[in-house]
């Protein structure tokens, strides 16, 4: 039987303890290890087994392997203070004396401000309302905060950014409360001052880590979580009404988005999204595309912020329908990134505008050249578009421009139209060993068509795995020629087949591997006569 339990052991039971017992529960399991009501603790086969002395002496059980079959012999049954107790337990003897002098530690200061007790908060009105939100705000990061630090940080320095979405969590999980009752568009407004609240301190409190680290799954989430919650639904008289707290949010996001460090949220998809909200009010948007084209004209044209600044500009010509006038201030920009442009291309194609999209790509075709990825999503569109527009050749010439990078998008498309006799030309053209699979399949396809189609490319195919040289191509270039001579036959064609067959075998007739396969498929004798 092992008394010990390893620091990776300790660490995943931490995340399991956060992530299933609520926080009541886990400050009423500290409190029993205070009070050394947890003994008997063994380890046996990844199993914890304790007894906790509580109204009762109670049994526990903690699985390491799968803790959802953690159980506990009281009402409970499992995810009790029991459980928790037994896991601070264990934590204050693997890293005594330091966690145990944490744990008896006075609590932490109340931050300044929050010595109200703020049970609820009316619903609200255009007056007084930012002030009594962020006191909320600021209590309740402050401890969510501490709850984690103190009772997590020591299994999570070293992964950061589970210590900050735990905070997320425990905040938004208790701001959220206060505004239940609240008609919808209002708790949105509320939430957006949350989500800009929790965003702004995690992305202040990140910039000492390295950001690549963070999984990006997480920071959109928290992204789509703000811009799920905007307060798209309030009507006009409410617009006008919440004007400044609408424009205090923006001040809010415009910061974040031309502040000197490096962001850690999408703040510029953020700022797009602000003006579905406030685009109504022409003032607005005149001030706004004022400072935008200031930022322009002093940033230099490889900074983030003159970047930024762009693409707020053209969205903001975009959505006054002003799209060329759009497209003529992102060509300023050298290096456009295709995700910050999704909306309008998808915008052009589901209203089918073919004409804009295809400006839109062939501008986006020279940006893009030495970036695969964009420019397969470049040939995604065209390819979505030749299937719809009446006039696909424009998206053809796209492809053509694109080669060989867009050698498999217009092999497909080729395909598509029945063009077998350009395919197997493109084919030929941009041969490469790594797409003979491809190939293969699609040769399929086309000899259901059109076999005759595929004889020349069978003709170099067989060539290529000839110059391999060794057995293994040989006994390949046998298996195409067997598919050539089916398609001879087919097109009674046996003549042609019988003189490319002997002049074949001819010109490598020194081949000896080569012959010897050429005879065990059947295609020659010893005599070179061929079948």
């Amino acid at each position: 039987m092992s008394n010990e339990i390893s620091s990776r052991q300790l660490t995943d039971l931490a995340e399991k303890i956060y992530s299933h017992l609520s926080r009541d529960v886990i400050s009423q399991g500290l409190d029993y290890n205070k009070n050394n009501r947890v003994n008997q603790i063994e380890f046996k086969d990844s199993i914890i087994y304790s007894v906790v002395n509580g109204a009762n002496l109670y049994s526990i059980k903690i699985n390491l392997n799968d803790f959802a079959q953690s159980t506990c012999t009281c009402q409970e049954k499992t995810y009790c203070k029991h459980i928790a107790a037994t896991f601070f337990c264990i934590y204050a003897r693997h890293y005594s004396p330091e966690s145990n002098a944490r744990a008896k530690q006075p609590p932490p200061k109340k931050i300044a401000g929050s010595h109200k007790k703020i049970d609820s908060i009316a619903q609200p009105g255009p007056e007084g309302l930012v002030e009594v939100w962020f006191s909320i705000f600021e209590r309740e990061y402050g401890q969510a905060y501490r709850f984690v630090k103190q009772y997590f940080k020591p299994f999570v320095d070293h992964e950061y950014y589970n210590h900050f979405y735990k905070v997320y969590d425990e905040f938004k999980k208790k701001v959220n409360v206060y505004c239940n009752n609240w008609p919808l568009e209002f708790q949105n407004l509320y939430q957006t001052y949350a989500n800009l609240y929790i965003l702004t301190h995690l992305e202040d409190a990140s910039q000492k880590y390295d950001k690549i680290r963070w999984e990006y799954y997480i920071i959109e989430g928290y992204e789509k979580d703000l811009i799920g919650n905007l307060p798209t639904a309030l009507n006009f008289d409410h617009l006008d009404k919440f004007m400044p707290l609408l424009q205090n949010a923006m001040d809010i996001i415009r910061k974040r988005l031309f502040q000197k460090n490096s962001p850690l949220f999408n703040w510029l998809l953020i700022y797009r999204c602000m003006y579905s909200i406030l685009g109504h009010d022409p003032q607005w948007v005149h001030n706004e595309t004022t400072f935008l084209e200031e930022i322009m004209r002093e940033a230099d044209k490889n900074h983030r912020h003159f970047y930024n600044a762009t693409i707020a500009l053209a969205h903001y010509r975009f959505q006054s329908g002003l799209t060329n006038e759009a497209l003529i201030i992102l060509q300023q920009l050298n290096n456009p990134r295709l995700v910050d442009l999704h909306y309008y291309l998808d915008f052009f194609y589901t209203s089918e505008q073919w004409n804009t999209l295809y400006q839109w790509l062939n501008w986006l075709i020279m940006r893009m050249e030495n970036n695969q990825d964009s420019l397969g999503e470049i040939f995604d569109y065209c390819v979505a578009a030749m299937e719809k527009s009446h006039d696909a050749e424009k998206f053809v010439q796209i492809l053509k421009s694109g080669l060989p990078q867009s050698l498999e998008h217009y092999a497909t498309i080729l395909l598509h139209a029945r063009r077998h006799q350009e395919w197997a030309e493109l084919r030929a053209c941009y041969w490469s060993a790594s797409d003979e699979e491809v190939i293969e399949k699609e040769a399929d396809l086309v000899k259901s068509r059109e076999p005759i189609a595929l004889i020349p490319i069978y003709h170099q195919w067989v060539l290529r795995l000839i110059e391999e040289r060794n057995r293994r191509s040989y006994q390949n270039a046998v298996k195409i020629l067997k598919k050539l001579r089916s398609i001879y036959k087919e097109q009674k064609m046996i003549h042609s087949w019988n003189v490319y067959i002997s002049q074949l075998a001819a010109r490598y007739t020194r081949m000896r591997a080569f012959q010897e396969e050429l005879q065990k498929g059947g295609l020659i004798h010893h005599d070179h006569k061929t079948h």
